[in-house]
């Protein structure tokens, strides 16, 4: 992972991701998971990545967990990730009649 820091440079910041991303490619592109879209990470991002990298923003932990998992089965779908995602956006309040969800992934 990479993170942007305050102290940090935007033209570093891109330099220090597109190298992370080629080592990372294996040749099939890479996702790039990022929490917000108009934050600075994608606005240092998106002017470096190529055809073959896809990023997807509004991640959640649940989306991590799929990504990581389905890299190791070389099997990672962008539409399963987004399912994922959303599925893992519950709402509980104990005055509800349903119980919460037992699992996230399905």
């Amino acid at each position: 992972y990479e993170c942007f820091m305050p102290e940090d440079n935007i033209k570093e910041f891109q330099k220090r991701i597109i190298d992370k991303v080629n080592n990372l490619d294996t040749g099939d592109g890479v996702i790039i998971l990022l929490d917000i879209f108009g934050g600075t990470p994608a606005q240092a991002l998106i002017p470096c990545i190529n055809g073959k990298n896809l990023i997807l923003s509004g991640m959640n932990f649940p989306m991590t967990i799929q990504a990581l998992t389905s890299r190791q089965e070389h099997i990672v779908s962008k539409e399963e990730l987004i399912s994922c995602g959303k599925t893992a956006i519950q709402s509980y309040e104990p005055n509800d009649e349903k119980e919460p969800e037992d699992s996230f992934f399905g």
